[in-house]
């Protein structure tokens, strides 16, 4: 509903009155909720195991929330990175894929 109030009401002029009616119980309602898309992340060796990463992944994540547009942060991890990205709170979803030769598995995170 902010969506719509937003869009019809604030952007458009339409009166927030008329924005709500019958059709609303009987329809059924969809909403695209963004997600920010991480990918190529890097950290020198020698700043590996040491919180770097995560320091990095927390900046990431701390950005898509501060932009306030993003409800999910996506990345495809390197099989290897699997269990980083786990402890960054990241979930793995469906199968490992390959991406340039090398295994992945796609991870999501709700923020």
């Amino acid at each position: 509903m902010a969506i719509r109030l937003e869009v019809f009401c604030d952007e458009q002029g339409f009166s927030a009155d008329i924005e709500v009616d019958e059709m609303d119980a009987v329809s059924t309602h969809f909403l695209l909720f963004p997600s920010a898309d991480i990918g190529r992340v890097a950290v020198l060796k020698a700043g590996r195991m040491k919180g770097a990463g995560k320091a990095l992944m927390l900046g990431v994540e701390n950005e898509a929330r501060k932009q306030g547009t993003f409800r999910i942060c996506k990345l495809h991890s390197q099989c290897i990175a699997e269990k980083f990205y786990a402890s960054c709170g990241f979930v793995s979803e469906g199968d490992v894929f390959d991406e340039e030769g090398c295994p992945h598995i796609m991870m999501v995170k709700k923020l």
